[in-house]
Protein backbone atom coordinates (compact mmCIF):
# COMPACT_ATOMS: atom_id res chain seq x y z
CA UNK A 1 0.00 0.00 0.00
CA UNK A 2 2.63 2.23 0.85
CA UNK A 3 3.57 1.81 -3.07
CA UNK A 4 0.15 2.81 -4.18
CA UNK A 5 0.41 6.42 -2.14
CA UNK A 6 3.67 7.09 -3.61
CA UNK A 7 2.36 6.65 -7.24
CA UNK A 8 -0.97 9.07 -6.09
CA UNK A 9 1.57 11.39 -5.18
CA UNK A 10 3.64 10.93 -8.45
CA UNK A 11 0.58 11.12 -10.17
CA UNK A 12 -0.79 13.98 -9.15
CA UNK A 13 2.73 16.62 -9.06
CA UNK A 14 2.91 15.50 -12.93
CA UNK A 15 -0.80 16.41 -13.63
CA UNK A 16 -0.17 19.27 -11.62
CA UNK A 17 2.56 20.30 -13.57
CA UNK A 18 0.97 19.07 -16.79
CA UNK A 19 3.74 16.72 -17.53
CA UNK A 20 6.57 19.07 -17.73
CA UNK A 21 9.68 18.21 -16.19
CA UNK A 22 9.85 15.34 -17.26
CA UNK A 23 12.22 14.14 -20.58
CA UNK A 24 10.26 11.86 -23.32
CA UNK A 25 11.84 9.03 -22.61
CA UNK A 26 10.94 9.29 -18.96
CA UNK A 27 7.23 10.15 -19.78
CA UNK A 28 6.98 7.24 -22.15
CA UNK A 29 8.43 4.34 -19.91
CA UNK A 30 5.95 6.50 -17.03
CA UNK A 31 2.62 6.81 -19.30
CA UNK A 32 3.19 3.79 -21.37
CA UNK A 33 4.75 1.39 -18.94
CA UNK A 34 5.18 1.88 -15.58
CA UNK A 35 1.49 3.50 -14.88
CA UNK A 36 -0.40 1.55 -17.53
CA UNK A 37 1.09 -1.65 -15.45
CA UNK A 38 0.75 -0.35 -12.28
CA UNK A 39 -3.70 0.11 -13.11
CA UNK A 40 -3.96 -2.96 -14.66
CA UNK A 41 -2.09 -4.82 -11.91
CA UNK A 42 -4.38 -3.09 -9.03
CA UNK A 43 -7.72 -3.41 -11.08
CA UNK A 44 -7.15 -7.21 -12.09
CA UNK A 45 -5.07 -8.98 -9.52
CA UNK A 46 -6.31 -10.77 -6.81
CA UNK A 47 -5.52 -8.77 -4.02
CA UNK A 48 -6.66 -8.64 -0.53
CA UNK A 49 -7.26 -5.50 0.34
CA UNK A 50 -8.51 -4.06 4.11
CA UNK A 51 -11.35 -1.98 3.90
CA UNK A 52 -9.30 1.34 4.71
CA UNK A 53 -6.78 0.13 1.47
CA UNK A 54 -9.56 0.51 -0.87
CA UNK A 55 -10.26 3.54 -0.55
CA UNK A 56 -6.13 4.29 -0.77
CA UNK A 57 -6.12 2.22 -3.96
CA UNK A 58 -9.65 4.57 -5.23
CA UNK A 59 -7.32 7.52 -4.69
CA UNK A 60 -4.95 6.91 -6.89
CA UNK A 61 -7.31 5.29 -9.53
CA UNK A 62 -8.90 9.17 -9.68
CA UNK A 63 -5.45 10.46 -9.30
CA UNK A 64 -5.12 8.73 -12.57
CA UNK A 65 -7.91 9.72 -14.25
CA UNK A 66 -7.12 13.55 -13.11
CA UNK A 67 -3.83 12.91 -15.12
CA UNK A 68 -6.03 11.47 -18.20
CA UNK A 69 -8.40 14.72 -18.13
CA UNK A 70 -5.45 16.83 -17.82
CA UNK A 71 -3.77 14.49 -21.29
CA UNK A 72 -7.12 15.02 -22.93
CA UNK A 73 -7.38 18.87 -22.44
CA UNK A 74 -3.55 19.08 -23.53
CA UNK A 75 -4.07 16.81 -26.77
CA UNK A 76 -5.30 19.28 -29.19
CA UNK A 77 -2.52 21.59 -29.16
CA UNK A 78 -0.45 18.54 -29.07
CA UNK A 79 -1.95 16.96 -32.57
CA UNK A 80 -1.61 20.38 -34.38
CA UNK A 81 2.29 20.73 -32.88
CA UNK A 82 3.95 17.06 -33.04
CA UNK A 83 1.59 14.91 -35.89
CA UNK A 84 2.66 16.50 -38.79
CA UNK A 85 6.40 15.99 -37.38
CA UNK A 86 5.45 12.42 -36.33
CA UNK A 87 4.50 11.41 -39.57
CA UNK A 88 7.59 12.29 -41.31
CA UNK A 89 9.81 11.07 -38.04
CA UNK A 90 8.02 8.79 -36.55
CA UNK A 91 10.35 7.89 -34.01
CA UNK A 92 10.39 12.08 -33.17
CA UNK A 93 8.57 10.56 -29.50
CA UNK A 94 12.26 9.14 -28.49
CA UNK A 95 13.34 12.71 -27.76
CA UNK A 96 10.61 15.14 -27.92
CA UNK A 97 8.47 15.15 -24.68
CA UNK A 98 5.50 16.64 -26.50
CA UNK A 99 5.59 14.00 -29.50
CA UNK A 100 6.35 11.10 -26.83
CA UNK A 101 2.89 12.39 -24.57
CA UNK A 102 1.24 12.25 -27.98
CA UNK A 103 2.37 8.70 -28.68
CA UNK A 104 1.18 7.89 -25.28
CA UNK A 105 -2.75 8.06 -26.07
CA UNK A 106 -3.32 4.49 -26.38
CA UNK A 107 -2.10 3.12 -23.09
CA UNK A 108 -4.21 6.13 -21.58
CA UNK A 109 -7.29 5.27 -23.21
CA UNK A 110 -6.98 1.37 -22.67
CA UNK A 111 -6.37 2.87 -18.42
CA UNK A 112 -9.43 4.86 -19.24
CA UNK A 113 -11.19 1.69 -20.83
CA UNK A 114 -10.29 -0.18 -17.67
CA UNK A 115 -11.54 2.13 -15.20
CA UNK A 116 -15.09 2.33 -17.27
CA UNK A 117 -15.50 -1.45 -16.84
CA UNK A 118 -14.32 -1.90 -21.02
CA UNK A 119 -12.66 -5.05 -20.25
CA UNK A 120 -13.31 -8.02 -18.49
CA UNK A 121 -10.30 -8.42 -17.01
CA UNK A 122 -10.09 -6.16 -14.92
CA UNK A 123 -12.95 -6.42 -13.21
CA UNK A 124 -11.86 -8.20 -9.96
CA UNK A 125 -11.31 -4.86 -7.89
CA UNK A 126 -15.04 -4.09 -8.80
CA UNK A 127 -16.55 -7.40 -7.85
CA UNK A 128 -14.48 -7.79 -4.63
CA UNK A 129 -14.48 -4.29 -3.56
CA UNK A 130 -17.50 -2.35 -4.38
CA UNK A 131 -18.34 0.79 -3.29
CA UNK A 132 -21.36 2.89 -2.91
CA UNK A 133 -22.47 5.40 -5.30
CA UNK A 134 -21.20 8.90 -4.20
CA UNK A 135 -23.21 12.03 -4.72
CA UNK A 136 -22.04 14.39 -7.24
CA UNK A 137 -23.49 17.61 -8.20
CA UNK A 138 -24.39 17.07 -11.83
CA UNK A 139 -24.01 13.14 -12.07
CA UNK A 140 -24.04 11.82 -16.17
CA UNK A 141 -24.95 8.53 -15.38
CA UNK A 142 -27.86 6.59 -13.84
CA UNK A 143 -28.63 6.32 -10.20
CA UNK A 144 -29.17 3.11 -8.18
CA UNK A 145 -30.86 5.19 -4.73
CA UNK A 146 -31.91 1.52 -4.18
CA UNK A 147 -28.67 -0.69 -4.65
CA UNK A 148 -26.43 -1.38 -1.59
CA UNK A 149 -22.83 -1.89 -3.96
CA UNK A 150 -21.01 -3.26 -1.05
CA UNK A 151 -23.24 -5.58 -0.08
CA UNK A 152 -23.31 -7.10 -3.71
CA UNK A 153 -19.68 -7.60 -3.44
CA UNK A 154 -18.46 -11.26 -4.58
CA UNK A 155 -17.04 -12.61 -1.51
CA UNK A 156 -14.66 -15.46 -2.87
CA UNK A 157 -11.64 -14.24 -4.60
CA UNK A 158 -11.51 -17.15 -6.67
CA UNK A 159 -15.34 -17.07 -7.61
CA UNK A 160 -14.95 -15.21 -11.12
CA UNK A 161 -15.96 -16.69 -14.27
CA UNK A 162 -13.75 -14.48 -16.28
CA UNK A 163 -15.42 -15.82 -19.55
CA UNK A 164 -19.00 -15.38 -18.11
CA UNK A 165 -18.20 -11.45 -17.64
CA UNK A 166 -16.43 -11.09 -21.06
CA UNK A 167 -20.28 -12.65 -22.46
CA UNK A 168 -21.92 -10.21 -20.45
CA UNK A 169 -19.31 -7.12 -20.79
CA UNK A 170 -19.92 -7.95 -24.61
CA UNK A 171 -23.89 -8.24 -23.96
CA UNK A 172 -24.08 -4.81 -22.02
CA UNK A 173 -25.46 -6.94 -19.17
CA UNK A 174 -28.17 -4.56 -17.20
CA UNK A 175 -26.95 -5.77 -13.92
CA UNK A 176 -23.49 -5.46 -14.91
CA UNK A 177 -23.30 -1.91 -12.58
CA UNK A 178 -20.37 -0.83 -10.53
CA UNK A 179 -20.56 1.54 -7.63
CA UNK A 180 -16.31 1.89 -8.60
CA UNK A 181 -17.35 2.65 -12.02
CA UNK A 182 -20.48 4.94 -11.64
CA UNK A 183 -18.55 7.57 -9.58
CA UNK A 184 -15.49 7.20 -11.73
CA UNK A 185 -17.62 8.05 -14.50
CA UNK A 186 -18.96 11.10 -12.49
CA UNK A 187 -15.50 11.93 -11.32
CA UNK A 188 -14.06 12.06 -15.38
CA UNK A 189 -17.11 14.50 -15.77
CA UNK A 190 -17.03 16.77 -13.27
CA UNK A 191 -13.33 17.39 -13.93
CA UNK A 192 -14.23 18.18 -17.68
CA UNK A 193 -13.19 15.03 -19.11
CA UNK A 194 -16.42 14.37 -22.06
CA UNK A 195 -15.80 18.19 -23.27
CA UNK A 196 -12.29 17.37 -23.79
CA UNK A 197 -12.73 14.19 -25.24
CA UNK A 198 -15.26 15.40 -27.94
CA UNK A 199 -13.07 18.61 -28.18
CA UNK A 200 -10.16 16.33 -29.00
CA UNK A 201 -12.07 13.92 -31.16
CA UNK A 202 -13.60 17.10 -33.09
CA UNK A 203 -9.76 18.35 -33.56
CA UNK A 204 -8.73 14.47 -35.17
CA UNK A 205 -11.72 14.61 -37.54
CA UNK A 206 -9.94 17.94 -38.81
CA UNK A 207 -6.84 15.95 -39.55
Amino acid sequence: MEQIRAETIRVQELTARSFRGWTAHELTQYLRGELFITVDFVLSANSPYAEEEVDEVCTFLKAVIGLIVEWLKLAPGLLERCLPELRREPDLFLVDEDAALLRSAEELMWMLQRLFCGCHRALRFYLHFDQDQVEFKEPVTKLFPGVDFKQRRTRDQDAVDIDSLKQRIDAKSDDLVFGHALNFVNYFAELGGFTALLTLLRECNLR
